[in-house]
């Protein structure tokens, strides 16, 4: 399966290769890091949330993907994953946009161990656990180079906040035939946006992008 990384990469590897360069840790990575060269982090390594208990050296690059929604507390787990970074190195992230991916649904409906919900653009959201990544980096100690919206691919007309039982019902359904029958897809994103049912466009092979992606350097 091409994952959340892969597609990044497969995308912007001409933008983003400049600030992987060196010794680098991928955190969240499961079984398909950024770089076959770099240190992995996940579960069982240990809680990525305390990975200064379990990680004691300094890296030129940390690089994250679509791994601190699933934490409790993403303010206190990001400045831990920068305390890894060495200065004038960088920090890579890579989270999902919340009007994009969660559509307006939360507990999100195609994750539910997404603990927080991220956004760039407003002060005031429809998530209960919004997070505005301007805020989330302030109190890092780096400068940012890089925090947009990254939307490659993502058909607009198809983003919907429908309800979450008609969503998990029909749009589930509809999200996982795509996936399966590639083929398909002109055919279900014309019913789902008949029926106003909310779809994972992320998983569609056309490999589209809901995220927001951030590169941070350590002063």
């Amino acid at each position: 399966m091409t994952t959340e990384a892969t597609k990044t990469m497969n995308r912007y590897n001409c933008i983003l290769t400049k600030y992987l360069q060196g010794r680098g840790i991928d955190i969240g990575c499961g079984n398909a890091p950024i770089r076959d060269d770099v240190d992995r982090f996940d579960r069982t390594e240990g809680d990525a949330e305390k990975i200064g208990d379990y990680v004691h050296k300094l890296y030129d690059f940390v690089f994250s993907s679509h791994t601190l929604e699933h934490m409790t507390d993403p303010f206190s787990a990001l400045e831990g994953w920068f305390s890894l970074v060495k200065p004038n190195g960088y920090l890579v992230l890579t989270v999902p946009d919340e009007d994009l991916y969660e559509q307006g649904l939360f507990p999100s409906i195609f994750n539910g161990d997404h603990k927080h919900t991220f956004t760039i653009s407003k002060t005031c959201s429809w998530s209960p656990v919004s997070v505005n990544v301007v805020d989330l980096v302030k109190k890092l100690n780096g400068s940012v180079e890089i925090m947009a919206l990254q939307d490659d691919g993502y058909d607009r007309s198809l983003l919907r906040h429908s309800p979450p039982f008609r969503s998990l019902l029909f749009g589930h359904w509809l999200t996982i035939a795509m996936t399966k029958n590639p083929r398909l897809t002109p055919l279900l994103s014309g019913i789902a946006r008949m029926f106003g049912l909310t779809i994972d466009q992320t998983m569609l092979a056309d490999c589209r992008l809901a995220q927001i992606l951030v590169v941070i350097k350590k002063n």
